[in-house]
């Protein structure tokens, strides 16, 4: 505990201004690939329901991405597989959508967390390092396919 209001102004302003990233929890590594599975489960339910409302123009390029978002779920569950001897499934569970801008908004802010938290995997298990920047690389492209799309709809 500070012995007086200031002397953790420091380390609390840096964390405020992102200077100071505070250091992540480490996880185990299945917990790692099962949040992971997770998330890309979401993506590919949530691009195969908003494809449906979208113009042709956008409903290929969200089907590309769900396609995407299955192939990075098997190699996850192949990671898994090796890691562990035993298969996980992620939940059917898909975010709640509004509008399609919201919608596809969502979905750009979604990919670039999901890369942000690759590149943290990257540099927390050095055995899937390659694996986890490759799919980093990945979700970034496809928040700039995202970022396209929101861009021709709001002509």
């Amino acid at each position: 505990m500070p012995q007086n209001m200031f002397e953790d102004f420091e380390r609390i302003w840096n964390r405020v201004i992102g200077a100071t990233p505070e250091p992540r929890p480490v996880q185990a590594p299945e917990e790692t690939l099962r949040a992971l599975m997770d998330a890309e489960r979401a993506r590919y339910l949530f691009y195969l329901a908003l494809q449906k409302r979208c113009a042709q123009q956008g409903r290929a390029a969200l089907m590309k991405l769900a396609a995407d978002e299955a192939r990075h779920l098997k190699a996850l569950q192949l990671e898994y597989f090796l890691l562990l001897g035993e298969a996980y499934t992620p939940a059917e569970r898909c975010p709640k959508q509004t509008d399609i801008l919201s919608a596809l908004r969502m979905a750009y802010l979604s990919e670039k967390k999901s890369g942000a938290e690759y590149l943290a995997a990257a540099e927390q298990e050095a055995e899937r390092a390659a694996l986890y920047r490759a799919l980093a690389a990945e979700e970034m492209g496809h928040a700039e396919v995202l970022r396209k799309l929101i861009e021709r709809t709001l002509r």
